[in-house]
C-alpha cells in the first residue's frame, strides 16, 4: 500500500471487518481492555526486574563459567533467529554493526552472568520452598506443543516447559513476600 494513499473511513462496517468486533463501542472496548492489561503486564515486568536486581545484588557467588557461556550461547541463538526472522542476513547485520560475534559476546558477558546467576538463584528459592510447576498446567502445555510441533521430543518440551512455569511460581512466591 502506497504511503500516499487514502485512509479508510473507520465506521461500523469497517469495525465488522477487522473481525471479532460487533460494533465500534465493543472495539473501543476491547482496545481500552488491551491498553489496561499491557500497562498492567509492564507494571508486573518492572516489578519483577526490580525483585530480581535486588536479589542478584545481594547475593554473592562465583557462577560457574560454563553457565555463563550456556547463556551467552543462547543470547546468540536468539539474536540471530530474530534477525533471521526478519527476513535479514545475520552475517550482514553483524557486519552492518561494525563488531565481531566476540566482541558481542563480551558485551553481552555481565547480562549472561546475571541471567546465570538467577537461574541458581531460582532453582534453590524453588528447592528450598518446594514450589513446583503446577501438573495440570504442564499437561496442558504439553499438548498444545505436541499438537503444533510434533518433531519435538516430548521429554524435552515437558523439562522445558516445567522449568518456565516452575520459574513462573518463584517469581509470584517472590512478588507475594514483603
Amino acid at each position: 500500500i502506497p504511503a500516499d494513499a487514502p485512509l479508510p473511513e473507520i465506521d461500523e462496517e469497517y469495525i465488522k471487518k477487522l473481525g471479532g468486533f460487533e460494533n465500534f463501542a465493543d472495539f473501543k472496548e476491547k482496545i481500552m481492555e488491551n491498553i489496561r492489561s499491557e500497562k498492567e503486564f509492564r507494571a508486573k515486568d518492572k516489578r519483577r526486574l526490580e525483585i530480581i536486581e535486588k536479589i542478584i545484588e545481594k547475593t554473592p557467588m562465583d557462577v560457574p563459567e560454563i553457565l555463563i557461556n550456556s547463556e551467552i550461547a543462547k543470547m546468540h541463538s536468539k539474536m540471530k533467529s530474530d534477525i533471521e526472522g526478519m527476513g535479514l542476513k545475520y552475517e550482514d547485520y553483524v557486519k552492518n554493526l561494525g563488531k565481531s560475534e566476540e566482541d558481542m559476546k563480551k558485551d553481552w558477558r555481565e547480562n549472561a552472568e546475571k541471567r546465570a546467576k538467577l537461574q541458581l538463584i531460582v532453582a534453590e528459592i524453588a528447592k528450598a520452598e518446594n514450589i513446583k510447576a503446577p501438573e495440570d498446567k504442564v499437561n496442558e502445555e504439553i499438548k498444545k506443543v505436541m499438537s503444533s510441533y510434533s518433531d519435538v521430543d516430548e521429554n524435552n518440551a515437558r523439562a522445558y516447559i516445567e522449568s518456565v512455569l516452575e520459574n513462573e511460581e518463584v517469581m509470584k512466591f517472590l512478588e507475594n513476600q514483603k
